[in-house]
């Protein structure tokens, strides 16, 4: 059998090598950017904050960033469970759990973040954003684990 068309695009290696570097991209300067903020002098004072705190914002982005990609491939996982064949169903169930961890993974990152960030707004809406993810990213796992682990 084989993957539905706009299942054929989300899996091709090539997109998926992109959006992988674009991450490891994203969090080099990321942790270039906090490193940057801690190094400044103390007595920088409003400038170090500022520093710190757009570099906290920017450390709590990257694992959102990976949490709504893994979440999209999660949501494609039931279609493509659907579609494996017996001789994949192993390879299939691996990647749903790596995708699974991924999003968990990353919600650990932010959880630990959200202490630091001072803008009390878009912590919280970070928080429910990462409790929203995880629940759904759960439940796609979920239900494309049970197609590839039966009969």
């Amino acid at each position: 059998r084989h993957l539905p068309l706009e299942c054929q695009t989300r899996a091709d290696p090539a997109y998926s090598r992109i959006e992988e570097e674009r991450y490891q991209h994203d969090a080099l300067q990321q942790r270039k950017q906090v490193i940057t903020a801690l190094r400044m002098p103390s007595d920088s004072g409003e400038r170090r904050k500022a520093a710190l705190d757009s570099a906290m914002r920017a450390a709590t982005d990257v694992p959102l960033d990976i949490m709504r990609a893994s979440r999209r491939a999660l949501r494609e996982a039931p279609v493509v469970a659907t579609h494996s064949i017996r001789s994949t169903r192993g390879d299939v169930g691996v990647a749903i759990e790596l995708l699974h961890a991924a999003v968990r993974s990353a919600g650990i990152t932010i959880d630990a973040n959200l202490a630091s960030l001072k803008d009390a707004e878009y912590a919280s809406a970070v928080k429910k954003e990462r409790q929203r993810l995880d629940a759904e990213s759960a439940a796609d796992a979920e239900s494309a684990l049970s197609m590839v682990t039966c009969g």
